[in-house]
């Protein structure tokens, strides 16, 4: 016969099932849509994969903001807030500089909700040092993916004379690398490639390095434009002008594909539209408008110059060759 204390017990612990699986099925539940925040990820995500439509990468940035209005602590919309504001920037259709800026202080924000980085940022006076980056774990990895190539584009942008983040660069590359795995769609040795590609020569570059990251970035997605620009302009510029050359004008001749369909037809993807206009100025060519809104790839502030008359690339303030400036003093 069953004591009290023993059906006290059973009943102690299908109250405490019931409980979990109330608790569970709630976060399902939010999950699966009542989430406010997942609400508006959705239909942001939705916006971005239309981003070849004139105005629908504005109209995912803001709803972006609107989620993160919502929630600002959620790192899936600060992470993405990163990568579309970087995505602005590399297609010119506002400033660049500042769509660089805003991505990295997206992704800084993102970072610094764990508290061991943060911890780590404090006790340096506020800098983003190795130390503080040696934190970040691999739940993270979206946000500090972003913020490394947000960065590291921002200096190439601003040129290696006006930066003194060169540790930090240095330090978010490798680690977003280090965590990425098998690194499947190349985006972390397109990470540390660039941060690699930030330091001029003065400083003792690791150009094989560097060389060899965006190489391996660019074989993982060999459809992707952007990657194969990257990899001429900023590894083979300073180690082999001959392949440089070459690959620039495959680019540059290169037949543009739907977004996410790999078939040619419209729209095309405005990331390959906006590599393959980076080529033609790089070899001095006429560039095309691109459809819909934005401003005209002829006026994009920064490179325009052929390869011949100014190596590598950069927006305004940025030296002329990467190997050329010195960076300032302390």
């Amino acid at each position: 016969m069953s004591t009290p204390s023993r059906w006290a017990r059973r009943i102690g612990l299908a109250v405490g099932i019931f409980v979990g699986a109330a608790a569970t099925g709630c976060a399902a539940l939010q999950r699966g849509g009542r989430d406010p925040v997942e609400r508006s990820l959705r239909r942001a995500d939705a916006l971005y994969k239309k981003r070849a439509e004139p105005g629908q990468l504005e109209a995912a940035i803001q709803a972006y903001l609107d989620a993160s209005g919502i929630d600002p602590d959620d790192t899936r919309v600060l992470g993405r807030l990163a990568r579309a504001y970087v995505l602005r920037a590399d297609l010119g259709t506002a400033d660049p500089l500042t769509d660089y800026g805003t991505a990295r202080e997206f992704g800084l924000r993102c970072l610094s909700l764990q508290p061991a980085f943060s911890g780590q940022v404090a006790a340096a006076g506020g800098r983003v040092t190795p130390k503080a980056v040696a934190q970040i774990q691999g739940d993270q990895l979206d946000c500090l993916r972003w913020t490394s190539i947000a960065w590291s584009r921002l200096a190439l942008a601003r040129g290696p004379g006006m930066s003194l983040d060169f540790a930090a660069i240095d330090a978010l590359g490798a680690r977003t690398l280090a965590l990425s795995g098998n690194d499947a769609d190349g985006t972390g040795a397109l990470s540390r490639g660039l941060s690699l590609a930030v330091v001029p020569r003065v400083m003792g570059p690791d150009l094989d390095g560097a060389l060899q990251q965006l190489r391996a970035a660019a074989d993982k997605a060999p459809d992707r434009l952007s990657r194969q620009v990257d990899l001429a302009v900023y590894g083979l510029h300073r180690v082999n002008k001959a392949e440089e050359r070459a690959l620039l004008e495959a680019v540059a001749a290169a037949e543009l594909t739907a977004l996410g369909t790999g078939t040619p037809e419209a729209p095309e993807a405005p990331e390959d539209r906006a590599a393959r206009a980076r080529a033609r100025r790089q070899l001095g060519l006429p560039v095309e408008a691109p459809p819909g809104d934005g401003l005209p790839v002829e006026a994009l502030p920064g490179d325009g110059v052929p390869v011949e008359a100014r190596p590598g690339e950069g927006l305004p303030g940025a030296s002329a060759d990467p190997d050329e400036a010195a960076p300032p003093a302390p």
